[in-house]
């Protein structure tokens, strides 16, 4: 009975769900005899090959479909699949029409195309300690693994896509089984244990990355980069006068010869200190050797003060000697003339001829005194006037040996300062000597001033920041219309480890909604 009355229940609900299904038909057909203008979006998934070259490219379209009727598109393809419904297209000279119903989610299909050109072409190389292989043929083997992604603009490619796409790469890697080692130009992202570099390349630019890690199984999930339009004057709202970078340019480089010439100047500035140094030095040795000099002169002077002091005292001694005797003379002369004066009278009664003898010998004595005393007087004024002069250089001396000391002194202060002044200006050379090559770091920052300017010149002009020109994107597949929107998801294929087979216990399969409802009836 249960048997009878479940082969009743599905005859029901077939009818019902083919009179639905004939209904639904028949109003679409109605419907659909208006044509109506296709507003689609398109992506283009491309698969490429270990070397970044292009295995396949199959385009989904999405076309919105806010009422039923007819719907013509365009492009070539291999084949194409419905990915919304059962609907078939209508394929005509390059032409694709669909007779759709109105759906809030639009509708979607695929073609396949036999060839085409993406907006980067794309090279990939890999390496195994050193060695350039093949990926395939090292997956699951350990080492230090080198990937090199060169990205650069197709030049086969349409121009709206080389000049206004950028390109999105990334890599991703399993921190278990790898230690990436460097990966300069990436910006990294850790969602658990997948470790994902992304790279990024402007519009119309060549770029080439190397990420090297160490893996314990080498294996990968595809290299994924995505390529959208790069809409410039949304993306900075800037209004930029090229003439003011170029000015900033040639400004830079003007600090940039004038940091040169300050360089040069302090070259010779240096060259300068040295020298005069150098003549420092030679003038300290020249300083010693005159206070040495100096130093026997002041003890030569001294010296011969002090024997002068010796023959002042000598002299003064004759000279007071000299006083003495010429007292004594004087005492002496007065005795003979008191002598003579008494002798004359008793010379008179002697005969004449005797008594003129002894006058004569008196005035022979009287003569020799006189000449004696003449001779002493003449001896005494000698000696003083001797022993003044000599008294007076002796002064003279005494002075002479004094400047000797001050000299003395005077030289000794000039040789220290000297050798203050030498290890002063060997200080400043040698602090000047190490200006060029601080001053040339400067100059190096300068240069990479300047050239960050003019590669931010270069970027301006690239991304025509003050253009303001909106341009339609353009079909990949058909130059015949013009979608709302273009973007391309680029793919290597996995490179994964063939996993140990494990036993598993087979469970039933899910059952659909039918089958389920035929069990109750079971």
């Amino acid at each position: 009975m249960k048997k009878l009355i479940a082969c009743f229940l599905t005859v029901t609900l077939l009818i019902s769900i083919f009179s639905l299904s004939a209904s639904a038909s028949n109003t679409e057909s109605t419907e659909s005899s208006q044509n109506i203008t296709v507003v689609k979006d398109e992506t283009v998934y491309a698969d490429l090959k270990t070397d970044g070259s292009i295995s396949g490219i199959t385009v989904v379209n999405r076309i919105d479909t806010p009422e039923s009727g007819i719907y013509l598109d365009y492009g070539v393809y291999d084949s194409i699949t419905n990915l919304s419904g059962n609907e078939t297209p209508v394929l005509t000279d390059g032409k694709i029409s669909w007779q759709l119903p109105a759906r809030d989610a639009g509708f979607y299909y695929q073609g396949k195309l036999a060839d085409g050109e993406l907006p980067f072409a794309f090279a990939v190389t890999y390496r195994l300690n050193g060695q350039e292989v093949k990926p395939e043929d090292i997956v699951g083997k350990e080492g230090r693994i080198e990937i090199t992604l060169k990205i650069q603009p197709n030049t086969e490619a349409k121009a709206y896509y080389r000049e206004n796409y950028l390109c999105q790469a990334q890599l991703p890697l399993d921190l278990d089984e790898n230690t990436v080692l460097s990966s300069s130009g990436a910006s990294a992202m850790i969602s658990g244990k997948i470790l994902t570099l992304a790279y990024m390349v402007l519009p119309q630019k060549n770029a080439q990355y190397t990420v090297v890690y160490d893996t314990e199984k080498f294996q990968m999930a595809s290299m994924t980069m995505t390529c959208t339009c790069f809409d410039s004057s949304s993306f900075l709202n800037l209004d930029i006068d090229a003439g003011s970078i170029t000015k900033m340019s040639s400004g830079a480089g003007e600090i940039v010869s004038g940091t040169e010439k300050l360089k040069a100047g302090l070259i010779e500035l240096n060259k300068g200190l040295q020298r005069i140094a150098s003549g420092s030095a030679q003038l300290q040795q020249g300083a010693g050797t005159m206070r040495q000099g100096i130093e026997q002169y002041s003890a030569g002077a001294s010296n011969l003060a002090a024997q002068f002091k010796q023959i002042s005292g000598g002299t003064s001694q004759l000279s007071q000697q000299g006083q003495e005797l010429s007292a004594q003379y004087t005492s002496l002369s007065s005795g003979v003339t008191a002598m003579m004066n008494q002798l004359t009278p008793l010379l008179d009664s002697l005969p004449a001829e005797q008594r003129q003898a002894y006058l004569q010998q008196i005035g022979t004595l009287k003569g020799q005194l006189s000449q004696y005393g003449s001779g002493l007087s003449s001896y005494t004024t000698g000696v003083a006037q001797s022993a003044q002069g000599i008294t007076e250089f002796s002064t003279g001396l005494d002075q002479f040996a004094q400047q000797g000391t001050e000299l003395k002194s005077g030289s000794v202060s000039l040789a220290n300062s000297l050798t203050a002044l030498t290890s002063g200006l060997n200080q400043l050379a040698s602090s000047s000597s190490v200006l060029p090559a601080q001053v040339q770091k400067l100059i190096d920052g300068q240069r990479q001033f300047k050239n960050g300017i003019d590669e931010a010149s270069g970027l301006l002009e690239t991304l025509s920041f003050s253009s303001g020109e909106e341009t339609k994107p353009v079909s990949f597949v058909s130059s015949k219309i013009s979608p709302e929107s273009v973007q391309f998801v680029i793919r290597t294929p996995d490179l994964k480890a063939t996993a140990v087979e494990k036993a598993t216990v087979t469970e039933p399969g899910r059952l659909s909604f039918w089958e389920r409802f035929i069990n109750l009836f079971r």
